[in-house]
C-alpha cells in the first residue's frame, strides 16, 4: 500500500511527456498569438524561436505552477497560469542564457 502512495506522489510531481508537450504547445500558440503571427510560415518561425529560447529551461519550472495548470478547472484559469509559466521561462532564460 505504501508503494502505491509513493507512486501517486511521483506521478503528481513528475510531468508525463504528453503533459509536457501539451503545455509547451499551448505556450507556443500563446507566444505566437501575442507576436501576431498569422500565416503558417510565420507561426513556424515563431515556434522555433520559442523552442530556441525556452525549451531548455522547461524542466526547471516551478513544479507548483505545473500542478496548478494540471488542476485548473477552466480555460481562463489555464490561460492565467500559462502566462505565469511563460514569465518564469523568460526569467530562467535571462538567468541561464
Amino acid at each position: 500500500m505504501k508503494n502505491n502512495l509513493e507512486s501517486g506522489k511521483i506521478s503528481e510531481t513528475k510531468l508525463s511527456t504528453e503533459e509536457k508537450c501539451e503545455i509547451q504547445r499551448r505556450l507556443i500558440e500563446e507566444f505566437c498569438e501575442i507576436r501576431k503571427m498569422t500565416n503558417a510560415e510565420q507561426k513556424n518561425i515563431c515556434a522555433l524561436d520559442w523552442v530556441g529560447k525556452y525549451a531548455d529551461n522547461f524542466d526547471q519550472l516551478d513544479k507548483k505552477l505545473i500542478e496548478e495548470y494540471k488542476g485548473a478547472c477552466d480555460d481562463e484559469k489555464r490561460e492565467y497560469i500559462l502566462d505565469k509559466i511563460q514569465k518564469q521561462l523568460e526569467n530562467l532564460n535571462k538567468k541561464n542564457g
